[in-house]
């Protein structure tokens, strides 16, 4: 399966977006997002009981939700490569990202980054993992752990930071693969798709010298546009002003039992803010509660804007349990995105109320 775009399905019990069972699946240049498991595996994807060769190249696994492997879920699997993927936003109650339940995945040139609560859980098995970008580490040949600096471009929103395509920095995940780009390769339906031939450049040119971590996207063409006889316009309306500083979206507010609770936040700069610290306070009758890390301590995380674009952060994504809680009203979160290292705010602070029954 190539170029398939699998997005916002749902699953009662096991694979949200694909379940393979005892199959060999080859997966590239797929995107499997926003897929709901309610009650067990595989928000994204689950394996079970796969002893045959499967590949997942070049792919982005990304705001899933399941209770076990948000991301990913993997049950008595032996063979399974994942390579030049991105996996992230992602969340599970065990395992936001990946979730190995006897399964020993070959994990390499990939990202694993930003998935609640852990990116990769490993309650049997031994995944080998080499040359990825893992959120919290993991033991291996050239693994890192360094925010992969995302941007939106053209294909999607997870490309990396280059400094030769405008952006302030340059991402960690650049030329960090095991290889050259187009030594990079896997056979797939029609051929063979080598790196080189993909980009992680918001400009479209394509992956060169040592390979990218992360996926990679098809190059857009941006051709050169022609110039025309310019005119004004007779004003038909006023236009919207876009916002600037953060807009909180939650799916639902007013929740019981079997309730998705789905929080994002869209943030906006101005044109010369190009990164950011988000800041997503939980406040419960005046406690305050700092995500990612949901203790009262001050904390925030760094992403990236773009100019005149949105970017879009998952910051909760889980179904409301069952159980005695009792009733609340008027709990709220807030957001506001902060100038880097300070406490500067950037434009709007906006927050959403919520309660349960």
């Amino acid at each position: 399966m190539s170029n398939c775009n699998i997005n916002s399905n749902y699953a009662k019990e096991h694979g949200g977006g694909m379940f393979i069972q005892t199959s060999e699946v080859n997966l590239s240049n797929c995107i499997i997002s926003n897929n709901i498991v309610e009650e067990g595996k595989g928000g994204g994807l689950h394996y079970y009981n796969v002893f045959d060769s499967g590949l997942i190249a070049s792919c982005f696994i990304t705001e899933n939700a399941a209770i076990w492997g948000g991301g990913i879920s993997m049950h008595s699997v032996t063979i399974l490569s994942i390579a030049n993927s991105t996996i992230t936003q992602n969340h599970g109650t065990w395992g936001g990202g990946i979730r190995c339940e006897g399964a020993s995945p070959i994990i390499f040139n990939s990202i694993i980054w930003s998935n609640d609560p852990a990116n990769i859980r490993v309650d049997a098995g031994q995944p080998e993992i080499m040359f990825s970008d893992i959120g919290g580490g993991f033991e291996g040949e050239g693994n890192i752990d360094a925010d992969p600096l995302f941007i939106p471009g053209p294909g999607g929103e997870y490309y990396l930071s280059h400094r030769a395509t405008g952006q302030s920095n340059d991402s960690p995940c650049i030329d960090s693969g095991n290889d050259f780009s187009w030594e990079v390769c896997f056979a797939v339906w029609d051929g063979e798709l080598c790196m080189d031939s993909l980009t992680t450049r918001t400009d479209s040119i394509r992956d060169l010298n040592g390979a990218d971590i992360g996926g990679h996207y098809i190059m857009v063409d941006t051709p050169t546009p022609t110039p025309v006889p310019t005119f004004t316009p007779a004003p038909t309306a006023t236009p919207r002003t876009p916002f600037t500083g953060v807009r909180l979206d939650l799916y639902d507010s007013s929740l019981q039992a079997g309730d998705l609770f789905n929080l994002r936040s869209e943030s906006r700069g101005n044109p010369s803010d190009l990164n950011a610290d988000l800041c997503i306070v939980l406040d419960v009758y005046g406690d305050y509660w700092f995500w990612p890390s949901w203790t009262p301590s001050f904390d925030k995380q760094r992403i990236s804007l773009a100019p005149y674009e949105a970017t879009v952060t998952l910051i909760l994504s889980f179904l409301w349990p069952e159980g005695e809680f009792g009733s609340a009203e008027n709990l709220r979160f807030w957001g506001a995105i902060l100038r880097p290292n300070t406490l500067d705010v950037i434009g709007e602070i906006d927050s959403v109320v919520f309660g349960y029954y």
